[in-house]
Formats: structure tokens, C-alpha cells, sequence
């Protein structure tokens, strides 16, 4: 579970990850939104990716498919429910979270979906909820409270980028492979796609360092250190 430190100083990047958003987000440890083992329903549009209370978990149950539209209460119920019982964030219950939260991403992803610069697939997202219920609070690893796009990223087919090097984004879960949303060093909507920093190249601002590196002294991109490897003070 997440030490409360870290809570305190990730919160400050709240106003990095997305454009758009007006509420703030807070840190978290590894995990993802999910409930108890059990069938689930998607019925209507208060319904969650959560199971049901049934039958226990690990049986095939057909996934049907959500709609982009429907998916905004069941991300966010889904949400309280893994800061709850994953996160052990003390609300008086799942109605009072899902006041307090907003829709994490889905205002850019609606867009993005309209405006082609994502292909979202209702089936493959559908089945995405079956990896939630199989381990839900081990789903992915979450440096922050995820948005949509970053639950979604840990299900291959269910967002395609359509975005390409120089393209105009909002996010990087727009952007084709190996390359991210740019946007600048004031963080500005829209930012353009590109192919990360290498080594030696500038991380200030929004930029983001290629695979095996890390945003070092001077905001520098350098190799990520291992363990073993001797440091100053911290290793990245």
C-alpha cells in the first residue's frame, strides 16, 4: 500500500497529466481499479467494471462490450472502489467518492474519439474488465490515480493512436508508437506527437526520456541507474 509521504509530494504534479481537467489528482501506489471476485454488470449508465456479488472469481463470463459513451460512471466507480479497497483511501462510502472525483480523462478521450485520433473498441475494452476482476488490485503499476487512458493502456487494441510524429495531441495515449504528447515546458493543450529525448537531450518541462533513461542533474536524459551502481545522494 502507498506510504502517505508519497501522497504529499506526488500531488503536485496533479496539473501535469492531462489537459483540460479541473480537479486535482493524487498519487498512488501500484494497482488498478477493480472489486472482489464475483460476476460483473455494465448494466445502464450507472453501471461498473466491477463484479457482482455470484459466482467466485475466475470463471468465464462473456465480456460484453462498453461504449465509449457508458464509460464514464464505471471508470469512475471503479475508481473509488480501487482507492477504497486497494488504496485505502478512507471514504464514508462509494457515493461520497464518486461526488468528490471527477471522470479522469474522459472529456479527452470522448473528444479524441470523435475527432479520430484514437480508435476505441467497445469489445476490446469489454474484455479489458476481465483483467481488472482477475487481479484488481495488481492490474498495472500507477505512479499516479489513473486516468482513462492509462487504465486502458494495460489492454492492447482497446485505444489505437492514430496521431504520427509533428500531429497535433492532448494526450500521449494518442500518439502511434514510440513517440508521446509534447507540450512544452508550460505544459500547453494541444501539444504535438514526437519520438522521446535521447541520451544527453533536455528533459525540462514536458519532455520525456526514451526507455532506459531517466531526467537527471541539469535536466538531462542519462542511463537509468541499477541497482549495485554507486550514487552522490539518490539514484534515479
Amino acid at each position: 500500500m502507498l506510504k502517505s509521504d508519497a501522497w504529499l509530494c506526488l500531488a503536485l504534479a496533479t496539473s501535469l497529466l492531462a489537459c483540460g481537467r479541473g480537479s486535482g489528482r493524487v498519487s498512488r501506489d501500484a494497482g488498478a481499479v477493480g472489486g472482489q471476485g464475483g460476476s460483473f454488470s455494465t448494466a445502464g449508465a450507472g453501471g461498473s467494471l466491477l463484479p457482482t456479488a455470484g459466482a467466485g472469481g475466475g470463471g468465464s463470463v462473456a465480456a460484453p462490450p462498453i461504449a465509449v459513451t457508458d464509460l464514464c460512471p464505471i471508470f469512475t466507480s471503479d475508481l473509488c472502489t480501487y482507492l477504497m479497497q486497494c488504496g485505502g483511501e478512507r471514504y464514508q462510502d462509494l457515493d461520497q467518492c464518486k461526488r468528490e472525483l471527477d471522470c479522469f480523462g474522459m472529456t479527452q478521450l470522448l473528444d479524441s474519439a470523435a475527432n479520430h485520433r484514437v480508435i476505441y473498441d467497445p469489445s476490446k475494452v469489454g474484455a479489458c474488465h476481465q483483467t481488472f476482476l482477475a487481479s484488481p488490485c495488481t492490474f498495472g503499476a500507477f505512479i499516479f490515480t489513473p486516468d482513462i487512458y492509462e487504465v486502458l493502456s494495460f489492454c492492447p487494441g482497446t485505444l489505437t493512436p492514430n496521431q504520427g510524429d509533428g500531429d497535433p495531441c492532448v494526450s500521449d495515449g494518442e500518439c502511434k508508437a514510440n513517440l508521446y504528447c509534447y507540450k512544452g515546458a508550460d505544459w500547453q493543450c494541444p501539444g504535438v506527437c514526437q519520438a522521446k529525448a535521447q541520451n544527453g537531450d533536455s528533459c525540462a518541462g514536458s519532455a520525456q526520456c526514451a526507455s532506459g533513461l531517466t531526467c537527471g542533474t541539469g535536466q538531462v536524459c542519462v542511463p537509468a541507474q541499477k541497482v549495485g551502481d554507486t550514487c552522490d545522494s539518490y539514484c534515479n
